[in-house]
């Protein structure tokens, strides 16, 4: 997955006059936070819980199809995997890409989403787009889930989106620290959000190309208030360099249920 920054319109030019001055800007520009009218491009985030280890094809098929799903929207969408752990009866199946210090986080997360589908048992795969309102569990085949989701995914993206994240990472003695700046459009402030920081990791598994999660901030980190066309800093932490080669960070909901917005940088 690769994202391309909206900010790359005139380099890093504009990107000091969008977070610092924003002086000479024209006010009916759609960046400029300090147009009230101000919107950016939605980039959905698509969630997958997924375990390996199973003998069944099911969530080789699920990782088919999002990989599927990244091609048709290249740059547009941003697509993580949770590997998980599972045990059915006695028998315990050990993802071979799971984070064991990560495991209870994932598990905490995806119950929040299935506390919003009371008729559908917690599965693996268990796929949702930009959090728990549109959720797409097990697959059929490789395509199947990219034939269910593509239309959903059209939609958000042609979406107007009140919120820009511009991520800056800076390498150090072999750590990544990761700087993520926050900025509100439109005319309105917003409360209670919190920043999701994932920091992801490519992989092939047989035939599968695999873009999974290694480390995830729990809970979000919180944002107490964004006033229209204002903008924050926040630490997003750091990451051994061996251990991630990229970042996503997200803007979601106070409870983590919901998925405003995401960007993906690379390492």
């Amino acid at each position: 997955m690769r994202f391309v920054s909206i900010f790359k319109i005139s380099g890093w030019l504009l990107l000091i006059l969008f977070f610092v001055t924003c002086v000479d800007l024209e006010r009916d520009n759609p960046l400029d936070p300090k147009n009230p009218d101000s919107y950016s491009q939605t980039v959905p985030l698509v969630e997958a819980f997924v375990n390996l280890a199973h003998p069944t094809p099911y969530n080789a098929w699920a990782i088919q199809s999002l990989n599927a799903l990244s091609q048709q929207f290249l740059g547009k969408i941003n697509i993580v995997e949770y590997h998980r752990d599972l045990q059915i009866d006695s028998v315990f199946y050990d993802d071979p890409f799971n984070e064991t210090n990560q495991q209870s986080f994932f598990l905490q997360l995806q119950n929040k989403y299935v506390q919003l589908w009371q008729d559908v048992p917690r599965a693996l795969p268990d796929v949702f787009l930009n959090g728990a309102l549109a959720r797409f569990s097990g697959a059929y085949d490789a395509n199947s889930l990219k034939t269910q989701m593509e239309g959903a995914v059209s939609e958000l993206i042609a979406q107007k989106n009140d919120y820009i994240l511009e991520i800056e990472k800076s390498k150090e003695n072999g750590i990544v620290r990761v700087t993520c700046r926050v900025a509100r459009l439109g005319n309105e402030s917003a409360e209670n959000l919190r920043l999701r920081v994932l920091f992801v990791k490519q992989a092939q598994f047989e035939n599968l190309n695999l873009n999974y999660v290694v480390q995830m901030s729990w809970p979000g980190i919180l944002i107490n208030k964004l006033k229209a066309g204002s903008y924050q800093s926040i630490d997003g932490g750091q990451i051994a360099e061996n251990r991630a080669d990229g970042v996503i960070c997200a803007i979601v909901s106070e409870d983590e249920q919901q998925v405003f917005q995401s960007q993906y940088e690379k390492f």
